[in-house]
């Protein structure tokens, strides 16, 4: 083993120092190992490279196939959500009908016959309320007051025969076949008219029946005057076995007049209208011949206001049965009437039911017309408003056949220098206004023609024709506007159609009537009719009204002049009510009254179904295209590009299936 050698000696002869040791110290952080520094450190600096996660196929397809079908399950949930709001709001309104039908109709009471056959009932009723109105109808409602197929009870405060004129006491009345002794006529007994003639030459009226009347009665004949006003002649007959009737007519007119006569043990009625050129063949020189029973209410009970009780005594019904032992009444309540004292103000009002009439008597001028001088104190409270009413229950049936007031007063706030305006509703006869000149219809031309005896004013789409199987063609006239003569042409392509009938809606033009439209003919094209065409039949207005008059408070003169026959005297009634009696319309809800608060009244057809998701669709489809633009917008932002594709592709795919829907829906409209 090699000894240790020496230090050298440098060049100046020194030895050279020892070094001295390196002592590690606890105080001294290492620096390079400590801080992390690799042992083999590379002389390049490190850049760390960001790896990306590129989207798989399956995540696209699955975030696409999300984005297209979000939409429609949003609108899918929408509608499910909205169904289920409607259903807890139906189902609450069938507990509420549940618990309505549980109790009684309030508005129906069930009347109990008992010993001697009549009926009563009491209601529970509030002090400020009384029963208006109440019927019964066993069978239906009778089409009119000729009708006895049916039986009818009702109560009023007037006779339903004249219920303009109101009582002081509420009354149940029966339509039952009236007798003069006041009980109803044997239903089971009919009489028919067997033969009817007039002679102008004797005067005489004869007519048969294929029964006795027990009476002998007597025929009232109206003779018109040159000023159109009739007077009346009454004439008894005469009889030897009660079916064979004559009539002499005391008259020397030998022009047209109007003939009734009641039967009132039998309840029937006559009319016919004389003339010598009339084409009735069965009955020789008569026309408008009609034979038929009557009808009247009798009163069978009344109201007690103060009980408020009902109560009557039914008359045997139509075929001469009785009444069943239980009867359903319909019945409606009001305010109770207005407490009328010697303070009591009184004014007139537009009401056609009043507590107090006056019965006036206008009689009529040279020139026809009726004048009356109307003086209102001023201790009433005046206001320039009037209701009134012309009795007409002595003039013949045949000038007024379906009204008792056919003359009345309107109040009215236009110009013309009346406070109210009369009027007259008369019946009205289209051969008497418009008649037809010529008409005719060419099939191989398809072309109607029609020609009248006035101007009438026909608008665009006021004509029609139609054809076997087929919607009614509407075509415009040739001549449209006001004119007297129309012409229609078809097109050439419904040439071969087979043709049914032609409609015509028109107005007269220069009418004096208050309506002048509403009116219709309605031809029907038939094989060996003069030039193809029925004669036409009329639709339409069937009462015309004519300003007649009116009522001026500055001079507090009442006239008028009607536009038909009229007595020589008339009745007018003027209508006063108390000033301040308010209308009594307010609503009342009777059946909370008797069973609590909790009750609603609801059935089937009136309960109001409201749908609570009304509001929730709209907001929500009021929302949603916000709500989709936004969510597209987002989902490329953020890099799902493939959600946002599929919200795209949804409304497309809308699109497309909307599209496809109304082409299928124009093919199959022109069936191809």
């Amino acid at each position: 083993m090699d000894s240790e050698s020496p230090p050298s000696a440098d060049e100046n002869g020194a030895t050279p120092q020892r070094p001295a040791s390196i002592l590690l110290s606890d105080s001294v952080e290492p620096t390079g190992m400590l801080e992390g520094t690799p042992l083999l450190a590379s002389h390049h600096p490190f850049d760390p490279v960001t790896v990306k996660e590129k989207d798989t196929a399956s995540k696209s397809f699955f975030m696409f196939t999300l984005g297209f079908f979000v939409p429609f399950l949003v609108l899918i949930s929408v509608l499910s959500i909205g169904g289920a709001l409607d259903q807890v709001q139906r189902e609450g309104g069938q507990d509420q009908d549940r618990y309505a039908f549980a109790n009684p109709d309030p508005n129906e009471l069930t009347f109990f016959s008992n010993e001697t056959g009549g009926y009563a009932v009491t209601l529970d009723l509030p002090e400020t309320h009384e029963v208006s109105q109440c019927s019964l109808d066993i069978n239906g409602e009778p089409n009119n007051r000729y009708d006895l197929s049916n039986e009818w009870i009702m109560c009023s405060t007037s006779n339903p025969s004249f219920p303009d004129i109101a009582g002081d006491e509420m009354l149940i009345w029966q339509l039952v076949p009236f007798s003069q002794s006041g009980t109803p006529a044997a239903a089971s007994k009919t009489t028919n008219l067997v033969y009817a003639e007039y002679s102008f030459q004797t005067k005489e009226l004869s007519v048969s029946f294929d029964n006795n009347f027990s009476e002998n009665p007597m025929l009232d004949a109206f003779i018109l005057n040159e000023q159109n006003q009739f007077t009346k002649t009454s004439t008894q007959g005469d009889t030897v076995d009660g079916q064979n009737y004559t009539f002499q007519i005391q008259t020397n007119s030998t022009d047209e007049f109007y003939m009734e006569m009641n039967l009132l043990e039998s309840s029937y009625h006559f009319s016919a209208e004389a003339c010598d050129s009339c084409s009735d063949e069965q009955f020789q020189y008569l026309d408008n011949v009609q034979f038929y029973r009557i009808t009247e209410w009798v009163e069978i009970g009344h109201y007690d206001s103060e009980l408020n009780s009902l109560s009557f005594v039914p008359l045997s019904v139509f075929d001469g049965s009785e009444f069943p032992s239980q009867l359903e009444f319909d019945f409606s309540i009001d305010w109770a009437p207005v407490s009328i004292t010697e303070e009591t103000i009184w004014s007139p009002r537009s009401q056609s039911y009043g507590y107090e009439n006056s019965i006036i008597e206008m009689n009529t001028s040279d020139n026809g017309t009726y004048e009356f001088e109307l003086l209102i104190t001023d201790e009433v409270n005046w206001q320039p408003r009037l209701d009134c009413l012309v009795d007409s229950s002595s003039w013949p049936e045949y000038y007024d056949s379906l009204q008792r007031y056919p003359i009345y007063c309107v109040d009215t706030e236009v110009t013309g220098g009346y406070d109210s305006r009369i009027y007259q509703d008369s019946t009205f006869e289209i051969d008497e206004y418009v008649s037809i000149l010529n008409q005719s219809w060419d099939p191989e031309n398809r072309e109607f023609f029609v020609e009248f005896n006035r101007t009438l004013r026909v608008q665009e789409n006021d004509f029609s024709g139609t054809a076997f199987n087929s919607y009614p063609f509407r075509e415009r006239p040739d001549s449209v506007g006001e004119r007297k003569n129309f012409t229609v042409t078809f097109e050439e392509s419904d040439g071969e159609r087979d043709w049914v009938s032609f409609e015509m809606n028109f107005q007269i033009i220069d009418n004096t009537s208050v309506r002048s439209g509403g009116h219709d003919f309605t031809w029907f094209v038939c094989e060996g009719c003069e030039h193809n065409l029925s004669e036409p039949t009329y639709r339409g207005v069937l009462t015309q009204t004519d300003l007649i008059g009116g009522f001026n408070s500055s001079n507090e003169t009442l006239w008028f002049q009607p536009v038909g026959p009229t007595p020589s005297t008339v009745e007018m009634s003027i209508v006063l009510v108390p000033n301040d009696a308010l209308p009594r319309s307010s609503y009342f809800d009777y059946g909370q009254y008797l069973y609590g608060e909790d009750y609603l009244w609801t059935d089937s057809e009136s309960y109001d179904y409201s749908n609570p998701s009304d509001d929730f669709y709209f907001y929500s489809f009021a929302v949603s295209p916000f709500v989709y633009i936004g969510a597209i917008i987002y989902s490329f932002v953020k890099g799902n590009k493939a959600f946002g594709k599929g919200l795209i592709a949804s409304s497309v795919a809308s699109l497309v299936l909307f599209g496809g829907i109304m082409l299928l829906f124009v093919l199959f409209l022109f069936g191809l």
